[in-house]
């Protein structure tokens, strides 16, 4: 009987290591956008066109897609695999990951200003 129990219940720092990836592959992702933007002139230039505009809103779509998919796309795929309760585990806590990576950070600039 303790072995079903067990078979049932998720290896809770296992658990918690995937929704941390994840919410650190945004961090990531994140900063290399900011390095991008922080650099922008010197890697295209100062002069704003059309085609400005365009690469920004062509990096924000992506930038959703992006963000949205190591959010979401995992507890998409539990939901169709009928696990709802741990699909909104899953969100919730890579969510409250980054939450906390946010805070820290703010902390880091606090300090270091």
């Amino acid at each position: 009987m303790d072995e079903t129990k067990n078979a049932q219940q998720p290896d809770t720092g296992r658990f918690y290591q995937m929704p941390l990836l994840h919410s650190i592959g945004v961090v990531i992702y994140v900063s290399l956008v900011a390095l991008i933007m922080q650099n922008g002139e010197k890697l295209f230039g100062k002069e704003d066109t059309v085609l400005t505009v365009i690469g920004v809103l062509l990096l924000f779509s992506v930038s959703a897609a992006i963000v949205g998919s190591l959010i979401f796309a995992r507890p998409i795929i539990m939901v169709l695999a009928g696990d709802r309760k741990g699909a909104v585990r899953f969100a919730v806590t890579t969510i409250g990951f980054l939450v906390l990576e946010a805070i820290l950070f703010f902390i880091a600039m606090a300090i270091w200003q």
